[in-house]
């Protein structure tokens, strides 16, 4: 084949059907799993209802606020459906079949619901998916007048969907809907619109709910005709005069997700904020901030004294007194070493076999009560900014010269807080400043 188009038109074909066909293609037995991928025959078209309300009002000359407030909803957004998917958990397993896990060749299928030897995960590409968003929007802008000119913009924003879209990047899995085999009998619903908004509608962790930009340019009062060196010669004039400043900025706040990995009692979350501690365990301690009561063993925490419990050197120290975790193990740390290792820090549970006999397995149902819970984080801020100017040099040629500084303030920024409620300090959440200098000539 020479990978040009039209091939079958330019060369004869080698496997003439009812001639030679007979063993042309060769059925090999099908390897376990075999996954199988379909479209939903109902496949709407996506739509997105947008509404809007703005007021505005010139509050002096050149300058204008204005505030709106402002909604989008989408629906027949792209989903999958997942059927007969990889094997539930093996608590799930045990607690429903009360049988030992299988073993052999068909392991991997043999826990499925429709076929347990050779159909794997069967994926149904669908478009029942939807989201909505709410937005207040307050904006103040200034037209360039005396020098000078500046928008900002501020969005207090609520915003809730299905999950990522698969044919924009989004990984299928985080906006797919499982069936009811896959958990325990009863915990999950039974239609189509139910288990969506029971196991996906949440909120847009990547959407903040308040953000600020602004963006501003200044001509600075220097150089002939302006407030400071008004008077200058025009040699002098091209060194001082003309230079402008320009910048732009944005602050937000940030969502984390709560920990979803623990599956003891549900307790009160608080949020400290920043309040700080000292991670000893690596053998170091490295300052940080307890910013909520996430899940952190008795054992690494320091006593009142500020004394590690379990080790000389391996705790958190400045935790509040009052702290209790939003969540525990079901099998919460001791200290002393007497219990059982299968049962100290864990999530460990026994399941009463069919045959009598006990079965050690990790509690894991598969619909933690924490899931798809967002918490409003910490802000980031971001300024740049840039003092430039062009210079004249003939009738033709000009120079551009400029001086540009990314995080200008050099403002390091903290990251969201770690399953255990922890954000080190060790690590910064953006880059350090970064500057650039730039001469441009243009004829």
């Amino acid at each position: 084949m020479d990978a040009l188009p039209n091939q079958l038109l330019r060369f004869a074909p080698d496997v003439i059907t009812g001639v030679n066909s007979t063993n042309a293609i060769r059925i090999a037995p099908p390897s376990p799993g075999i996954q199988m991928t379909a479209m939903n025959p109902d496949l709407p078209t996506a739509k997105a209802h947008e509404f809007n309300f703005t007021i505005e009002h010139e509050i002096f000359k050149d300058t204008v606020v204005r505030a709106g407030f402002v909604g989008t909803a989408g629906r027949n957004l792209e989903m999958m459906e997942l059927f007969n998917r990889n094997p539930v958990s093996n608590y799930v397993w045990y607690a429903t079949t009360g049988l030992a896990l299988p073993t052999g060749k068909y392991a991997g299928t043999a826990r499925r619901a429709y076929d347990q030897t050779v159909i794997g995960d069967i994926r149904v590409y669908s478009k029942f998916g939807y989201s909505n968003f709410t937005g207040i929007q307050l904006e103040a802008e200034r037209r360039l007048s005396k020098g000078m000119a500046f928008q900002f913009f501020y969005v207090l924003s609520n915003s809730m969907s299905t999950g990522a879209t698969p044919s924009q990047g989004g990984d299928f899995t985080q906006n797919a809907i499982d069936q009811p085999d896959r958990f325990m009998p009863g915990a999950y619903p039974s239609s189509v619109e139910d288990r969506t908004r029971f196991y996906r509608y949440s909120r847009d962790g990547d959407i903040p709910k308040h953000h600020i930009r602004f963006n501003y340019l200044y001509d600075l009062p220097i150089g002939r005709g302006k407030k400071f060196m008004g008077n200058v010669g025009s040699g002098m004039n091209r060194l001082v005069g003309g230079w402008q400043i320009a910048g732009y900025g944005s602050s937000n706040s940030r969502w984390f997700s709560l920990p979803a990995g623990n599956w003891g009692p549900v307790g009160k979350l608080d949020v400290y904020g920043k309040q700080p501690i000292e991670d000893c365990r690596g053998g170091a301690c490295f300052a940080g901030y307890m910013y909520y009561n996430g899940y952190l063993p008795a054992t690494v925490i320091a006593n009142s004294s500020g004394s590690c419990i379990a080790s000389a050197t391996a705790c958190v120290k400045g935790i509040p007194s009052s702290y209790a975790p939003v969540v525990n193990n079901i099998n919460p740390a001791v200290a002393n070493g007497l219990v059982d290792a299968n049962f100290n820090n864990t999530n460990n549970v026994t399941v009463k076999l069919k045959d009598g006999t006990n079965q050690l397995v990790a509690y894991d149902t598969g619909l933690n009560p924490l899931r798809n819970q967002y918490v409003n984080g910490p802000w980031i801020t971001n300024l740049s900014a840039s003092v430039y100017k062009s210079v004249r040099i003939t009738e033709r040629l000009n120079l551009r010269i400029n001086v540009d500084a990314f995080n200008v303030l050099n403002q390091p920024g903290i990251g969201t807080p770690s399953t255990e409620g922890i954000i080190s300090l060790r690590n910064s959440a953006q880059g350090a400043r970064t500057m650039q200098y730039t001469a441009r000539l243009t004829w």
